[in-house]
């Protein structure tokens, strides 16, 4: 971070160890899990814990050189099964930016199917900033274009339903 870059040799850096809310269910159910850059961390060790084929990630980052983090591992563990599909968007690889709601709508048959009639759980883990919001209304979407919701509204209130029930949990920080 630029405040930590800041510090001098010294200083007070204060540091809080706080137990995630991520938590895969054990029954088996798929699991979307969605972490652009560094949101990735929390579902990777999901993913070492219960990784299968029934796994799908969206990850997301500004270039495929630079930041692609654990690609090799991400592909070793498709190869090996323990994960299923693998979703990227690289940003500023292309002229036009592609962030993880750009996939999620791609995907959106895929992913109500899922969320509808396989009863997968969602976690999505990053940056507090857009990419929570703009995921979610890309998840709605998907839901409203398949027909299973047929409103904003609606898609938004099965998204809440899907949260009290500890399917649906956004783990975001600033």
């Amino acid at each position: 971070s630029s405040w930590l870059q800041a510090a001098v040799e010294g200083s007070y850096v204060p540091l809080y160890i706080k137990r995630g809310t991520l938590r895969a269910p054990s029954d088996g159910s798929p699991l979307i899990l969605i972490g652009p850059g560094t949101g990735v961390a929390p579902l990777r060790s999901i993913i070492h814990d219960r990784g299968d084929a029934s796994c799908r990630l969206y990850f997301g980052c500004r270039s495929r050189e630079k930041d692609f983090y654990y690609g090799d591992e991400w592909a070793a563990m498709q190869q090996g099964g323990r994960l299923g599909a693998l979703r990227v968007a690289f940003s500023r690889d292309q002229t036009k930016k592609v962030y993880v709601q750009h996939l999620i709508k791609e995907d959106a048959e895929e992913i109500a199917r899922l969320l509808v009639e396989q009863d997968a759980s969602c976690f999505i883990s990053g940056s507090a900033k857009r990419m929570p919001t703009d995921v979610r209304e890309a998840l709605a979407a998907a839901l409203v274009s398949t027909g299973t919701a047929s409103t904003e509204e609606e898609a938004q209130k099965a998204l809440r339903r899907l949260e009290q029930v500890g399917r649906f949990k956004i783990e975001s920080w600033s």
